[in-house]
């Protein structure tokens, strides 16, 4: 295929939230799904759709924004291109059709640790835990163990403390659930996990006790009795 290739500026690219670039998933796979494209192909697409969003949207708002709700942990997913750091920048810049993989994961985590927990993705709850596992399981599906690795670490960058120790370790366990998953699921049906499956080994992690929450200040190992909605 053919494609003229664009390039994605920070002036696009601010204008682009999370769920524009979940949208420029769907608009992906409605369009070439079915098309066997390179990597290189994957990108110029991918800039090519995210810039037709980004020329349509608003221009963004700093005033829209309340600041008084964000936390300054990294365990806030991916939300919009201007909350993202330096590596996660690059990122999109150098893998744009991965970013679409990773913005559609992010979106659908955090929504699930809200629709799941009473407290949604609180660093206190295993609801944030189920977050970050389950954002690296689907990235590890789609973009597999590396580049699920490659995101989650730059999302960390220039984070430390306990609670991105927790995120380090969470998201660490979401990919070796999604290696696991992968080769399951292939082995017994010859094709990639449902989001479904992917829902449930995160829940069945968060219950054995394998993903972590900050209780306190220090690590303590999830269970079955935070407030799972089911």
């Amino acid at each position: 295929m053919s494609v003229q290739a664009e390039e994605l500026s920070d002036d696009a690219l601010d204008e682009l939230s999370y769920n524009d670039f979940a949208e420029a998933q769907e608009i992906f796979d409605e369009r070439y799904g079915d098309e066997i494209l390179s990597e290189h192909e994957k990108d110029d697409l991918a800039v090519l759709i995210l810039n037709e969003i980004a020329n349509k949207a608003k221009p963004f708002n700093n005033s829209e924004i309340n600041y008084s709700l964000m936390a300054s942990s990294s365990s806030i997913l991916p939300e919009a291109y201007k909350k993202l750091n330096s590596k996660e920048k690059a990122l999109v810049k150098t893998s744009p059709s991965q970013a679409l993989h990773v913005y559609a994961a992010s979106k659908s985590a955090n929504q699930l640790s809200i629709t799941y927990f009473k407290n949604g993705g609180n660093d206190k709850n295993n609801g944030n835990a189920f977050k970050h596992a389950y954002w690296n399981v689907l990235m590890y599906v789609q973009i597999g163990y590396n580049g699920a690795k490659k995101w989650a670490d730059a999302h960390e960058y220039g984070h430390s403390g306990v609670a991105t120790t927790m995120d380090y370790r969470n998201n660490e366990v979401g990919r070796q659930t999604g290696k696991t998953l992968v080769s399951q699921v292939k082995k017994k049906h010859k094709r990639k996990p449902t989001y479904l499956e992917a829902r449930n080994a995160v829940f069945t992690k968060i219950n054995q006790g394998k993903l972590y929450r900050v209780v306190n200040s220090k690590l303590v190992k999830t269970n079955s009795s935070d407030n799972i909605r089911r």
